[in-house]
């Protein structure tokens, strides 16, 4: 037990892992929440039976809505099956993430993870054990327990306040060589720890609500339908965090723009008077090209629940303007604990910035967003 990498922490990782959101071509409307890791990356360990997971993000004027399901299987193996939809409160938001900022999407990952442990005569599996035997300890986290009150035992000695008790506990535990540190127990319990290599290949299939008025005629046209592709590679350091790079393909729309309102006479009544029609959308018409995207991203879990993500990624496009680059810091906390009882609750929020690179000096965006994450096993429901 001692020496697998920890669940807990996989499955924070993992909820943050399933969430990518809009990467677009304008600086001022979205930013990925809570993680912009393209791919899924796959929970550390397996499980014996399929898991329904649910999310719901929130921007300023933006609301999405994500399901999947993913079912971990033998040898590292998994997939996933997700829908998503979102709803903005107006504009064109021209994604090349694996999630969407406005529309629907259906999207469809095979997940690897190289899950095992580290073998018997490995140095540092042989000194963790020596360490669990030198303090009496059972597992990685009583071992930290224990060398932190021994530590605590040692600033009172510093000080010539220990009792008589406590010298004694002191004086057995390092003729026992039970002398580390709490820091040093927690690299000791790492050594010991196989860390996994992760990684995933994601399709999408969407399309935006965006509105485009034709040139000449402002007939009214729907977005273009967006196909995608998306490469992710994680490794994980320690137990509690891992990097996730990751690289996307899409072709869809590439044109970007504001929505205005335009009214254009469509012909005359019967007695003579013009007939107006009013439509909002995007001058133009949607072009096709190619879009892309590369993150790399970092995801921790500090204590007590709490999980941080710093992250950037470059985003262009074929003859979609300037590219953009963003950088961000995801934070979420877990309110419901993970247990066999009831299912976790996490809320989170994220702090961004946008910075459009062009030869002449452009305005940046802020942007901040919230969400919520749970996750249900199927053969708990």
């Amino acid at each position: 037990m001692a020496r697998t990498p920890s669940s807990r922490a996989g499955l924070w990782l993992a909820f943050l892992a399933g969430t990518a959101a809009a990467e677009g071509q304008e600086t001022a409307k979205s930013i990925p929440v809570p993680s912009i890791a393209a791919a899924t990356l796959p929970v550390t360990g397996s499980t014996a039976y399929p898991a329904v997971t649910g999310d719901i993000n929130t921007d300023i004027g933006e609301t999405t809505l994500s399901a999947s399901l993913k079912v971990t299987g033998p040898a590292g193996l998994g997939a996933e099956l997700g829908v998503q939809a979102a709803q903005s409160s107006g504009g064109a938001l021209f994604d090349n993430g694996d999630s969407i900022a406005s529309g629907a999407q259906l999207s469809a990952a095979l997940t690897y993870g190289n899950y095992g442990l580290l073998p018997d005569e490995d140095p540092g599996v042989k000194e963790f054990e020596a360490a669990l035997r030198a303090c009496q300890a059972v597992s990685a986290s009583r071992l930290r327990e224990k060398t932190k009150e021994l530590d605590a035992l040692r600033e009172k000695q510093k000080k010539g306040a220990l009792e008589a008790g406590e010298q004694d506990r002191l004086a057995a535990a390092e003729k026992a060589g039970c002398t580390h540190t709490e820091n040093a127990a927690f690299w000791l319990a790492e050594r010991a720890r196989f860390k996994p290599t992760l990684a995933a290949v994601k399709a999408t299939l969407g399309r935006s609500d965006a509105v485009f008025l034709a040139d000449g005629n402002f007939l009214p046209t729907p977005d273009l339908i967006r196909v995608g592709v998306t490469v992710a590679v994680g490794q994980y350091l320690t137990s509690g965090m891992v990097v996730a790079a990751s690289l996307r393909w899409a072709s869809g729309n590439v044109i970007a723009g504001d929505p205005v309102n335009i009214c254009h006479q469509i012909g005359t009544d019967a007695a003579g008077n013009p007939v107006t029609q009013c439509d909002t959308g995007i001058v133009g018409s949607p072009t096709r090209g190619n879009l892309w995207r590369a993150a790399l991203e970092v995801r921790q879990i500090i204590g007590n629940g709490l999980i941080w993500a710093p992250s950037a990624s470059l985003a262009w496009a074929d003859g979609g303007g300037a590219p953009v680059l963003r950088t961000q810091i995801p934070m979420l906390f877990e309110v419901i604990p993970t247990s066999e009882q009831a299912a976790p609750l996490l809320l989170g929020l994220t702090v961004g910035w946008a910075q459009a690179i062009t030869p002449a000096p452009v305005p940046g965006a802020f942007t901040i967003a919230g969400t919520i994450q749970t996750q249900f096993a199927i053969n708990k429901l």
